[in-house]
């Protein structure tokens, strides 16, 4: 402030003192700040830069992308705001475009970690999984080579652990997150992608303890929201979890990641109806998602629009011919028409692309029982077992179908397998009774 005072067009030091407010969460201020750098010198890329950085953050995504061209019409090979203008755009759920910046950001720094990290983010989000996966190796690869030589940076971890929870290697994202955090334990985004990882590890209490360290300190984070969302839904609590995201809603009402978590919540409670508009607001952003047209075509046949459903899952089955879901999808749909023989040709289509997918399994079994085609059903029992020999219900399943054959000694042998699953599964101890008093 002293060197403002006598020189009040000093760009290096407004533009740190708009960094420091940042860091403050103040963001609006940081922005005045800029705004008076710019005035002082209009033509500074790193000052645009920064102002873009915080307006993207503050999810401005149309006034941010100004700034990043302003920035690279200064130096057009910057990787670092081609790389960020290009974050910008896939939020807008331009990802093509996204895509070419990346590319550019590459072609200026080919072992960019962050960019190989986005273009393999950006290509997962067009399903093309395969390729994506390939970049965030790169990126990964990238980052370690970084941190052989400087083994404590804090960012380069960061990316690290963010890339790692994308590779699905969770286990080594908490660890890396962990090592950022015993420095610095109010870093909130590392935080986050600690929480994240760990609800894909399924340790939900240690999750949400991390995601409400971070809305303590900033009840406004959109990202740590989402998350705790999810974490909420995926243990049943489905009302709380509804609570954070239309906190989400409120904060940024046009994004579609906060949409598709609302969609898939309301789901998990039965509201179909209600998620349908969530999942369009969704699909304007990202159209060919193969998750969010088959979820849509999902929640369309939960409310008895079968017609549309097969729409949808159509859809998706054509943007990823090898997911093994939107198939099993339109078996589900086709199962509940009648169309048994169809309904069986696309389960059996899941199961070439995944021959361990359960889920088709059950509906394949759900098929046959519904035909009245015990063998056929058991047939497919026995290999879910196969796959998870703990699966109480399929044994349990396994036992009723044996009692409607008259099979009972062996129906008690099923039935007892489940109750060493679990002792207290009534539904087995139920059936198990019936057959040994028959």
């Amino acid at each position: 402030r002293h060197v403002l005072a006598a020189d009040p067009d000093n760009v290096e030091v407004l533009r740190s003192m708009a960094s420091s407010l940042a860091a403050l969460q103040m963001y609006e201020e940081a922005i005045v700040h800029y705004d008076r750098a710019l005035e002082a010198d209009p033509d500074d890329a790193a000052t645009h830069s920064a102002k873009a950085y915080i307006l993207a953050g503050a999810y401005r995504f149309e006034e941010a992308l100004n700034h990043y061209d302003l920035a690279l019409k200064i130096d057009p090979d910057d990787s670092y705001v081609l790389t960020n203008k290009a974050v910008a755009l896939s939020e807008l759920g331009r990802q093509q475009e996204a895509l070419e910046h990346l590319d550019l950001a590459l072609a200026a720094d080919p072992d960019d970690p962050l960019a190989l990290y986005n273009k393999g983010h950006v290509l997962s989000l067009l399903d093309r999984y395969d390729e994506g996966e390939k970049y965030l190796k790169m990126a990964a690869t990238s980052y370690d080579r970084i941190l052989a030589d400087n083994p404590g940076d804090a960012v380069v971890l960061a990316g690290k652990a963010m890339t790692l929870v994308n590779l699905g290697r969770y286990g080594e994202a908490v660890e890396e997150a962990d090592r950022i955090l015993e420095v610095d334990p109010d870093d909130r985004d590392v935080r986050t992608t600690r929480a994240n990882a760990l609800v894909y590890l399924e340790r939900y209490e240690e999750a949400l303890s991390d995601y409400n360290l971070v809305l303590d300190a900033d009840p406004a984070d959109v990202n740590a929201l989402t998350g705790i969302t999810n974490a909420l839904r995926l243990t049943e609590e489905y009302e709380k979890a509804l609570v954070y995201i239309d906190k989400a809603l409120a904060l940024i009402p046009d994004d579609a990641r906060v949409h598709n978590m609302k969609a898939i919540t309301l789901s998990g409670i039965g509201w179909y109806e209600l998620s349908l508009p969530h999942y369009d607001r969704a699909l304007e952003a990202y159209p060919g998602n193969v998750i969010l047209l088959a979820n849509k075509g999902l929640a369309l046949y939960d409310v008895g629009k079968n017609d549309e459903a097969l729409v949808y899952v159509d859809m998706a089955i054509e943007a990823d011919p090898d997911n093994a879901w939107p198939p099993n999808v339109k078996a589900l749909v086709l199962r509940d028409t009648g169309d048994y023989d169809e309904a069986l040709k696309y389960a059996n289509r899941s199961l070439t692309i995944d021959p361990d997918y359960t889920e088709a399994l059950w509906n394949i079994v759900s098929i046959h029982v519904d035909q009245g085609q015990w063998e056929d059903a058991l047939k497919y029992l026995d290999r879910i077992v196969e796959i998870d020999p703990d699966d109480k219900h399929a044994f349990n399943a396994a036992g009723r179908i044996l009692i409607e054959l008259n099979r009972h000694l062996e129906a008690v042998e099923y039935l007892n397998k489940a109750l060493e699953i679990d002792p207290a599964f009534t539904a087995a101890f139920d059936n198990r009774e019936y057959a040994l008093n028959n």
